[in-house]
């Protein structure tokens, strides 16, 4: 990807983007650098992004091992996302540039940071409720007949995410969407972020309240044994 003769802010502000800023620099030619971008952080050529919209700029380059994508997210609201672009840091102390892709930033990310990111993606608009169960173990007897309850109502729009041990095999012959998130992660992810209401028995530590929102219409709800 190419950079030449643009001009170009940075986000957010850190010693990763600083050694950034100097590789844009060396590498690619007549490049102008306008600024950081951090709402948090002040200090000279630090901006808030909502104070640089009506400036000319090329490109915003976001680079976080944490925080790109929520960054990029909370940018997409205010910024063409032809002008935003990703970069990774090499093995070899280079950058990697690329455009988004959601696979590629939530790959290392743990479970519930992938149902956050993979949310926003999800306009809750159905006529009837999308319900997934993430589950340790079918042992729990509140989760495992709540389950049981709503497939006797003929509530049809059911997932049931569990792991190896979980004993979710059982439900397979089902209308029941049964996934093994250590299978296949991201797929939970997707089931997770695209449901109106997630629930879950105790033990998970991903959710610490009763009652987490990820976006404006979907709830987190934890049932105790």
């Amino acid at each position: 990807m190419q950079l030449n003769n643009s001009r170009i802010y940075i986000a957010p502000y850190s010693t990763l983007t600083e050694k950034l800023r100097s590789w844009i620099l060396t590498n690619f030619d007549n490049v102008t650098f306008l600024g950081f971008l951090d709402k948090l952080k002040k200090g000279n050529r630090i901006f808030k992004l909502q104070n640089i919209l009506n400036t000319k700029f090329d490109y915003i380059i976001i680079s976080s091992p944490k925080y790109s994508a929520e960054i990029y997210l909370e940018y997409l609201h205010f910024v063409d996302p032809n002008k935003l672009i990703l970069a990774d840091m090499t093995n070899e102390g280079s950058f990697e540039l690329y455009r988004y892709n959601l696979d590629r930033l939530i790959k290392e990310y743990n479970l519930p940071i992938k149902i956050n990111i993979l949310s926003k993606f999800y306009p809750k608009n159905r006529k009837f409720l999308k319900i997934s169960f993430l589950v340790e173990t079918l042992g729990y007897q509140n989760v495992k007949y709540f389950l049981i309850y709503l497939l006797r109502n003929n509530h049809s729009n059911i997932s049931l995410v569990g792991n190896s041990l979980s004993r979710i095999d059982r439900f397979k012959n089902t209308t029941v969407k049964v996934i093994n998130y250590e299978e296949d992660p991201n797929k939970a992810a997707i089931e997770l972020a695209s449901s109106d209401i997630i629930i879950t028995d105790h033990w998970h530590k991903l959710f610490m309240n009763p009652f987490i929102e990820f976006h404006t219409n979907q709830k987190i709800i934890i049932i105790w044994h």
